[in-house]
């Protein structure tokens, strides 16, 4: 089924058009592009040729000319095995790349093997990259979040040149800041909650596992937190620790992000304490 190509004309679509959310969707219908549909399009588009682009040239074969003679820097076994991404002819490679792509990000479907090393360390590191950011917000994808990527990238650049408006997120004029404010704060809170489970799963299973290499433990980990479903193929090796630590990342990948926009859109408790405000150094 792998090698039809109605196989990849039918899931790259509909992966995109699930990790776009329903937001996009009507949008899209009544043709009313809001800010936040813009960043998700722009997003996912650009996302889906950057993961492209790299796991394709990872994925290349490794000949190189030395000293006026080719040189093999694969062993045998990696060279002749026809799973490996790196062997299919040029115009497979790119459309596994593709599929690769599109499907980390929220589908966890794939046309080549992901588990038993037939994927470089460089191409794991990218999907693990895809599986954190994830797709739209209200979509069916997980990670962390197209547009709350986008926003904290706008921030740190505002920050880095001297702006007070971060990009995609400037108020109309004579509003204030608070609502910008509010939404990079979100956005940052999101993150790092978000990066933090991620290591502590990671780290955890590490620690129970010293065994396996950490990259496919941070791969599985990913693809937990992210609801993705790619696996290196480590996952029946775990002990029972590390298959509820599985479990715990699915859960928290799917329901924490909308619980922490829940509690932060709930009104504020007034604080009985006053606190005094001092410049801190960073950096």
């Amino acid at each position: 089924m792998a090698d039809a190509w109605q196989t990849y004309a039918v899931i790259i679509p509909l992966v995109i058009l699930g990790g776009l959310g329903y937001p996009v969707w009507h949008d899209l219908i009544t043709r009313r592009l809001s800010l936040q549909t813009k960043i998700a399009l722009l997003a996912t588009a650009v996302l889906i040729v950057i993961g492209t682009l790299a796991i394709g040239r990872i994925e290349k074969p490794r000949n190189a000319q030395r000293w006026g003679r080719d040189v093999q820097y694969e062993d045998l076994a990696i060279k002749t095995d026809p799973g490996q991404m790196r062997n299919r002819d040029p115009y497979r490679r790119a459309l596994d790349s593709l599929f690769l792509a599109v499907n980390a990000r929220s589908g966890g479907f794939a046309t080549v093997d992901t588990a038993n090393g037939k994927l470089s360390p460089g191409t794991r590191s990218v999907l693990i990259a895809l599986m954190t950011i994830g797709g739209a917000p209200a979509s069916v994808a997980g990670g962390i979040k197209t547009v709350t990527f986008v926003v904290l990238l706008s921030a740190a650049a505002a920050a880095i040149r001297r702006r007070r408006t971060p990009a995609g997120t400037r108020p109309q004029a004579g509003a204030s800041d608070g609502p910008r404010n509010r939404v990079v704060y979100h956005a940052a809170i999101v993150f790092f909650v978000y990066l933090a489970v991620l290591w502590f799963i990671t780290t955890a299973l590490a620690v129970t596992h010293p065994q396996i290499g950490f990259l496919d433990l941070a791969f599985e980990a990913a693809s937990a937190c992210g609801c993705v479903g790619l696996s290196t193929g480590v996952t029946p090796h775990l002990n029972l620790a590390g298959r509820l630590l599985l479990i715990v990342a699915f859960i928290f990948g799917r329901l924490a992000p909308l619980a922490l926009l829940f509690s932060m859109a709930a009104p504020r408790r007034p604080s009985r304490l006053e606190q005094t405000d001092e410049p801190l150094m960073t950096g």
